[in-house]
């Protein structure tokens, strides 16, 4: 059984290795859906619990919402940590998409009953998608 998130944070970033408008600081208002599968547990009829599955993608999605998100060997990136997010790969939504799949599934791993993250959708614009799946 999938159980399905929707969440949007905002956040700016730049591809400084990219030739385009996308070399500059920019921002986006990114819309994030994510389904999590799981055995429907017994006793609750659920998968998980919609507060808790909120909590934990609220708690990843928090490292990106309201900030500027650089990739470590970006020239521009020895910002002060209040200013910047240093992201280990190119702050793309390719690579964020995964990034949040990971970073979930650390999450479940500490949890009890198996839970995947089947996948992740990663809107950057409302016509642009990058999606990280187990299919």
């Amino acid at each position: 059984m999938k159980v399905r998130i929707v969440e949007t944070i905002d956040y700016a970033h730049r591809l400084h290795n990219y030739e385009g408008k996308c070399k500059n600081i920019h921002g986006h208002t990114a819309t994030v859906i994510i389904d999590v599968q799981g055995n429907v547990d017994a006793e609750t009829g659920m998968v998980i619990d919609f507060t808790i599955l909120k909590k934990v993608v609220k708690d990843v999605l928090d490292e990106l919402d309201h900030r500027l998100i650089l990739a470590r060997f970006d020239p521009i990136a020895p910002m002060p940590e209040e200013y910047v997010t240093r992201f280990t790969g190119i702050p793309t939504a390719e690579n964020f998409s995964k990034y949040i799949r990971d970073k979930l599934m650390e999450k479940f791993n500490a949890m009890p009953g198996p839970l995947v993250v089947s996948q992740v959708q990663f809107w950057e614009t409302p016509g642009n998608c990058a999606i990280w799946s187990i299919t």
